[in-house]
């Protein structure tokens, strides 16, 4: 079975709500970034993607969870403010059912940010909790998690993404934060479980697939191709980031060609997916589309 073309998650966006798509969805009508969410979903079919994402239109990868989570705020910066609390509604389900209707027969996928990543990026700003990284605050936050987890599920989404990249920064180890990574994808119950950390991983890879409980580990491999090597050491499931997410250059179908060939021979068929590196979200639209182009164009020169 051939590798399946897909997307890190996040795409440019080149539509804001307009006050109309907010009262829509104050009113769970809708998204209010329907027009947007169109726009990254027929970007990425049309360039051949397999398994989609909503484009995470939303905000950045913090934002879209701290605006909507009780207990968190993006006002002056992402923070904690108070309990932090389970959401019983999440305009994330608007955002995937949007994708679902626009993609039509193609798969797509959940993404969620990582409670360890989410944590470490807020701010504290209430007595409840006593950092940014105590275990209090991330039994919190990964309970929340969890439970966006379930309502994606019952939506119908078949495949979690949660995003890790603090797990290769050696802020923290692997096996200190794995039960709240854990916590969320174990609520994600029947579906397949992807954990992506960027970066370089060759520090951490082997920490990962002992300690999370995930199906299959997402890494770049482009902007890191020293990953490859202590991967290859690894026997789980993986995504192979095959075009950087951080520069504007298209890279040749004969570049994306040979890393890909590379990391077959390194890994067989291990390779469950073939994506960029990370989000495109901060690439010109134009460009991102591109890149997709060359990944499918690569998975099918390889992968025949």
């Amino acid at each position: 079975m051939r590798p399946v073309v897909t997307v890190v998650g996040s795409h440019p966006v080149g539509h804001e709500p307009t006050l109309k798509d907010r009262l829509l969805e104050k009113l769970r009508r809708r998204s209010a970034y329907a027009p947007a969410i169109h726009e990254a979903v027929r970007d990425q079919t049309e360039a051949g993607v397999e398994l989609v994402s909503d484009g995470q239109v939303r905000g950045d990868m913090i934002e879209i969870f701290a605006s909507h989570i009780p207990g968190m705020t993006v006002e002056d910066g992402p923070a904690v403010i108070g309990r932090v609390e389970p959401p019983r509604f999440s305009p994330l389900v608007l955002d995937y059912r949007e994708a679902t209707r626009v993609a039509g027969e193609v798969e797509v996928k959940a993404i969620l940010t990582g409670p360890v990543t989410l944590c470490y990026s807020l701010e504290v700003r209430t007595d409840l909790y006593p950092s940014n990284d105590h275990s209090s605050l991330l039994k919190d936050v990964a309970r929340a998690l969890a439970a966006e987890a379930r309502l994606l599920r019952r939506e119908g989404a078949s495949v979690l993404q949660v995003d890790e990249p603090i797990l290769s920064a050696g802020v923290t180890s692997v096996k200190k934060v794995a039960r709240y990574v854990n916590t969320v994808l174990k609520a994600f119950k029947g579906g397949t479980r992807v954990l992506h950390v960027c970066g370089d991983v060759t520090e951490v890879y082997l920490d990962l697939e002992e300690n999370i409980d995930a199906d299959v580990f997402d890494h770049e491999f482009a902007g890191h191709p020293e990953n490859l090597e202590v991967v290859a050491e690894g026997d789980s499931p993986i995504g192979v980031g095959v075009v950087r997410s951080d520069t504007d250059r298209v890279e040749s179908l004969d570049e994306v060609v040979g890393l890909l060939e590379k990391a077959r021979e390194a890994m067989g068929d291990r390779i469950e997916f073939v994506d960029p590196d990370c989000g495109l979200r901060k690439l010109p639209r134009e460009i991102a589309k591109k890149k997709l182009e060359v990944v499918r164009k690569a998975r099918d020169r390889v992968f025949r």
